[in-house]
């Protein structure tokens, strides 16, 4: 079965609440922000090695810090060092994570699915993505939408639907846009590989109403 690569936006999750800055330098979205520059700029080598480095300064003082910045390294691996790098950070983001946050957990464990995926390994990565999703945290709307993402990577279309419009419901309470704004594709994407296309229509014309009025590059985005 051929999976659905939608985890981009979802790279960056700092799920951590109260996490500590990093030891030497600046604090967790600092550094990936300079990662995602080093990217941009056509070094994800660089990248990759930022947040790793990071990663290590923290694993000690702050476990859940560093699981989750070896999650984010191991998708800047994937290009400059392959598939094998990748799944090696994926699995030391999840040891990190262990049982003690939800949320960091799910994470993790979703993002090992994803190095699985990378590596050509499907039946594992599917079991990953499900075990992840099944992860019980805080309903809160980015959690909601790695769950989602998660499930439609797994090929549980109904079930992703279903937590896509939790998702919805809880990024509008919550004034999340751009969350709704995923929450809202994953609506559509599901609703059209259920066939059910006058749903999917509805929630893309939701997608673009919460896209705004300007023709914005996030816009056009949701338009697809």
């Amino acid at each position: 079965m051929k999976t659905l690569d939608l985890s981009t936006f979802l790279r960056h999750d700092p799920v951590v609440a109260d996490v500590r800055p990093l030891r030497q330098a600046a604090p967790q979205d600092d550094v990936l922000a300079q990662a995602e520059a080093a990217e941009r700029a056509g070094s994800p080598g660089a990248a990759t090695a930022l947040v790793t480095a990071a990663a290590e300064d923290v694993e000690r003082e702050a476990p859940l810090e560093a699981a989750a910045l070896l999650a984010d390294a191991s998708w800047y691996a994937l290009l400059p060092y392959g598939s094998g790098r990748a799944l090696e950070l994926a699995r030391r983001a999840v040891a990190l994570a262990g049982d003690g946050d939800g949320g960091v957990a799910m994470i993790t464990q979703a993002r090992l699915g994803d190095a699985l995926q990378w590596d050509g390994r499907y039946g594992e990565a599917r079991s990953e993505w499900l075990q992840a999703a099944a992860i019980r945290t805080a309903p809160e709307p980015r959690l909601l939408c790695t769950r989602t993402n998660a499930l439609l990577r797994a090929g549980d279309l109904t079930r992703a639907r279903e937590s896509a419009y939790a998702a919805a419901a809880r990024a509008r309470d919550a004034g999340d846009r751009a969350m709704l704004h995923n929450a809202l594709t994953f609506q559509v994407t599901s609703e059209i590989q259920l066939g059910l296309l006058r749903e999917a229509h509805a929630s893309a014309k939701d997608a673009e109403a919460a896209a705004g009025a300007a023709l914005s590059g996030d816009r056009v985005e949701a338009l697809g």
